[in-house]
């Protein structure tokens, strides 16, 4: 019989702190920094896209229409190229661009020219892009085995979607995945498995109800001065496109579960050409068992330091999260370039150097 000791807290709060006491803090700590880092910089990449890019629509005003829509295709292609780029800020671009420098400028009929053409230049952009990410891209990465084994093609969630994305034609669930996923990811994904391009590009088509009203908001955005309803009708273009993005991650997801159930057996069971990976699995799996080292026999200052820096690294995501536009302020790809002030008060450090420097500096 044991002994009743006195707690401090309830007996069911007590075990589970002390369960909690028992996990990897380390691994758990290590994976903070890295997560952190990554919310850093998919948080800043937008902003300074957007200022590279209304830089360029600035530039781009004295050259012929023909040069702004090879130049306009030719950086949306290598935008995409970019993991942290989202496709809305690209399509936004070409509706600011495209529509505003369409001959005859200035006239309703060269808008809704320009606007018409940029739908159909950003169409054009998503699949020559998906094609180069999951070719060049996805192709060349699956040919090393640690790509593959980091991927987690041998697992039973990437196996339910690549059996999902093999489907001939158009299908609900490869459509939803294909259109509502995220570009850069999907795409690579795609091209390490092996799949057919053109298979892919042919479940990509449907996009082009996500890309229109993207473009359109841009375009619109060009006559946000000129009365309130192209505003609003920016901001209705993209809430249309939010829309279908959420309404196609629903699908997706309910495509995945429904083909996990349908073909349970087939997709748990190991294949032949996973032996590899199996294998690299279970020898990391039991290498980070045996060279496995506890919180407790780590340094208490080492402890202090590595904890600290993880406690400081999750206040600037918080800042980040919270008080964005105090801390880097806002800058749209609309927004005119000259308007732009790189520094707040010339006398003190503005808030967003602080942060990337606190960052970076751990």
């Amino acid at each position: 019989q044991k002994e009743d000791v006195t707690l401090l807290l309830t007996p069911r709060v007590h075990s589970g702190i002390q369960r909690a006491l028992e996990w990897p803090w380390l691994r758990i700590i290590g994976y903070v920094y890295m997560l952190s880092f990554v919310y850093v910089v998919y948080t800043l990449f937008p902003l300074l896209l957007n200022i590279s890019l209304s830089w360029m629509r600035d530039a781009l005003t004295d050259f012929p229409f023909w040069v702004i829509l090879m130049l306009t295709f030719t950086v949306g292609v290598f935008a995409f190229l970019l993991p942290p780029v989202p496709g809305l800020v690209v399509y936004v671009f070409g509706g600011l661009v495209v529509a505003g420098s369409c001959p005859p400028q200035g006239t309703t009929q060269g808008f809704w020219t320009g606007a018409t053409i940029n739908i159909v230049l950003c169409f054009l952009l998503k699949l020559t892009a998906c094609a180069i990410q999951q070719k060049f891209i996805g192709g060349l990465l699956g040919k090393f085995t640690a790509v593959r084994q980091i991927v987690g093609v041998h697992k039973v969630q990437v196996r339910c979607i690549e059996s999902i994305l093999r489907q001939t034609g158009w299908t609900v669930g490869k459509v939803a995945i294909l259109c509502g996923g995220p570009d850069w990811p999907t795409s690579v994904g795609a091209g390490i498995v092996g799949l057919s391009v053109w298979q892919c590009e042919l479940g990509t088509l449907p996009i082009i109800f996500f890309v229109a009203p993207c473009c359109l908001s841009g375009s619109f955005y060009l006559k946000k001065g000129t009365s309130e309803f192209w505003t609003r009708s920016a901001s209705l273009m993209v809430m249309l496109s939010l829309g279908i993005t959420v309404f196609l991650c629903a699908i997706s997801a309910w495509a995945i579960q429904s083909e996990l159930e349908s073909k349970y057996l087939e997709l748990t069971r190991p294949l032949p050409q996973n032996v590899e990976l199996e294998w690299l699995e279970y020898r990391d799996g039991e290498t980070s068992k045996r060279c496995r080292i506890d919180w407790d026999r780590v340094p208490r200052l080492v402890r202090s330091m590595y904890l600290g820096g993880a406690c400081l690294q999750l206040l600037v995501v918080q800042l980040l999260y919270w008080c964005y536009s105090s801390v880097f302020g806002t800058f749209q790809v609309q927004d005119d370039i000259s308007n732009l002030a790189w520094t707040g008060d010339p006398e003190t450090l503005p808030p967003g150097s602080i942060v990337v420097l606190t960052t970076q500096g751990i």
